[in-house]
């Protein structure tokens, strides 16, 4: 919301206004966690919601599609673990934005579940390195050594640690920015494989990618963009590497 023009928080009028200008998906940041009448407006109009707010979560939360609500050091709440409820984001940059290469692995792949790691007034290490390990090896990281610096693995591997320290979450939308750069070809098929386990169990996956053959494999819908427009859409049997190669060609050849 824009607190100047249209007060402080979601309302409804605007969300009216949003369902006639042809929205489907709501995103509002801030305010949101207590916003029940305006989402309630807003699922009767058939509109997704994704919640941003920073705020000490209620522990009664509004119906909405997904909630993100980022860690806050003085929330007393008992859901200030909740770095992501619902919707997680993995960065093309596996070392600086995704993760931190110089850290350990543990460190790297249990950040979002670090609240339920708490020991007295500190962190109980033994559980710590325990739940890394098994989490590297339900993935199948190599090697399996939670003490070793993220940069220390292999690119593939990295992938692995890092799909694998959001999946643990189980949430409900999950967004990937070039999610095989850089990574060989066995690692990218446990990557899809994973994606495909979390698809099945009921999450949403959203690929941004200029690898044709990636998006083929493991998307039932492609829009191509050019310049920030939606130039194309395909589904079905359309979803292929070299119909999605000719799209972003024409697209391209078009705009310019």
């Amino acid at each position: 919301p824009d607190r100047l023009t249209e007060g402080y928080g979601p309302n409804s009028q605007a969300i009216q206004s949003f369902k006639q200008q042809n929205a489907s998906l709501l995103v509002t940041v801030d305010c949101g966690t207590t916003s029940f009448e305006p989402f309630e407006t807003a699922r009767l109009l058939g509109l997704d919601v994704l919640v941003i707010d920073h705020h000490q979560a209620p522990e009664v939360l509004p119906k909405v599609t997904a909630l993100v609500n980022p860690n806050r050091l003085d929330d007393l709440s008992n859901l200030g673990h909740l770095c992501a409820a619902g919707v997680v984001y993995l960065p093309a940059d596996r070392l600086r934005a995704a993760g931190v290469g110089a850290l350990p692995v543990a460190d790297n792949v249990l950040l979002p579940v670090l609240g339920a790691m708490r020991r007295g007034l500190g962190l109980d290490k033994a559980r710590m390195a325990r739940t890394a390990h098994e989490l590297g090896a339900a993935y199948d990281v190599k090697p399996n050594a939670p003490s070793l610096p993220l940069a220390a693995l292999s690119g593939g591997n990295q992938q692995k640690a890092l799909i694998g320290k959001w999946l643990q979450t189980k949430p409900k939308l999950i967004l990937l920015d070039e999610p095989t750069q850089g990574v060989d070809v066995g690692a990218r098929q446990q990557v899809f494989a994973a994606l495909d386990a979390a698809s099945l169990a009921g999450a949403g996956v959203v690929v941004a990618s200029t690898d044709f053959e990636q998006l083929a494999q493991i998307c039932h819908r492609v829009l191509v963009f050019a310049r920030g427009q939606i130039v194309a859409e395909l589904t079905g049997a359309q979803v292929a590497k070299e119909t999605i190669a000719e799209c972003c060609y024409h697209s391209m050849t078009r705009i310019a």
